[in-house]
């Protein structure tokens, strides 16, 4: 007869009651405290009852019992010492009838302690309750209890911008470029996507005898790669096609000399590596290396002076924003 009233009880929906009652040295009213702020979504309220001296299980439990059918709540929970290390929660629905009794490790950390019996208490309360649930002869209130929330997946991001240092290199001669790098990706599938991106290379300038040789390059990129993403890290590995505009001059106070500019294709691999510092921000590093089957030597009188012919190697480092 008590598990029908109760359920008639609180069949009406709006606030149902659960009761917690704790011996020292545990502080009752924080433990409610901490429970109502992980049930306030569920429209529980939690109140704190005197402790009862403690006995054996079976008395502990009718005592319980008592207290919360006193109360009207739907549950009553006492949460005591079980050991020097070790902490008893018991806890009887009223609903449904049924008595659930779990143990805890003691937390040394007091805010951690109460927040780990909260979880725990909330966790037997979802269990207690859900046949009533299954039944259908509980509250709105009391389903939303057993409800777990559902877990929204973040949002795949389609467009990337990445911007940073870019460092590219001819191994052959020994330069090496410096500047900024901006970037696009789209991920056309979760699996494969498509970037384009330029450099900005600050000029290096080389000296020959009396003669100064200035490089300028401006690098304009395509990828296509397979990509592979992680809640924290992630990573992509693909074709790399550039092409930049290269423009040498020469200059010196005893002659004169002819200034150069073609356009230098080059094709190779690339590899990625992303770790996500926020939902739409991550810290990338991408290496490449290059074949280039058209880039020239330059020599002044003669003697080669700047080779960037062959191979090429690039580093990229920076911050990634998804747009959209």
């Amino acid at each position: 007869m008590l598990p029908l009233l109760l359920a008639l009880a609180v069949a009406s929906g709006g606030e149902v009651l659960v009761v917690v009652t704790a011996p020292p040295p545990l502080d009752a009213a924080r433990l409610a405290e901490t429970l109502r702020s992980y049930l306030d979504d569920s429209s529980v309220a939690v109140q704190v009852a005197p402790a009862a001296a403690a006995a054996d299980l079976r008395t502990d439990l009718a005592t319980l019992q008592a207290t919360g059918v006193n109360a009207r709540a739907v549950a009553a929970v006492r949460v005591a010492q079980a050991g020097s290390r070790t902490l008893e929660i018991q806890l009887v629905d009223l609903v449904t009838e049924k008595t659930l009794v779990a143990t805890v490790p003691a937390v040394a950390h007091e805010a951690d302690l109460y927040r780990v019996l909260a979880l725990k208490i909330q966790a037997l309360l979802r269990s207690a309750l859900y046949e009533a649930v299954a039944t259908s002869s509980a509250s709105p209130a009391v389903e939303r209890i057993v409800a777990v929330p559902a877990v929204v997946a973040a949002p795949r991001r389609v467009l990337n911008w990445d911007a940073g240092y870019t460092l590219v290199s001819f191994p052959l001669d020994g330069i090496v470029l410096q500047g900024v790098l901006v970037r696009g990706s789209w991920s056309v599938r979760p699996w494969f996507s498509l970037g384009a991106g330029a450099r900005a290379l600050a000029p290096r300038q080389l000296h020959h005898d009396d003669v100064t040789i200035s490089l300028m390059r401006v690098p304009v990129s395509l990828s296509a790669d397979l990509q592979r993403e992680g809640r924290r890290f992630g990573g992509t590995l693909g074709l790399v096609a550039e092409v930049a505009a290269e423009r040498v001059s020469a200059r010196s106070e005893t002659a004169s000399f002819r200034s150069q500019t073609a356009l230098v294709p080059a094709l190779g691999v690339g590899a990625e590596g992303r770790v996500r510092l926020a939902s739409s921000a991550a810290f990338f590093l991408r290496c490449a290396g290059l074949a280039l089957p058209a880039a020239e030597r330059y020599t002044v009188r003669g003697t080669p002076v700047l080779d960037t012919s062959r191979w090429q190697l690039t580093m990229d480092a920076g911050l990634s924003v998804g747009a959209w």
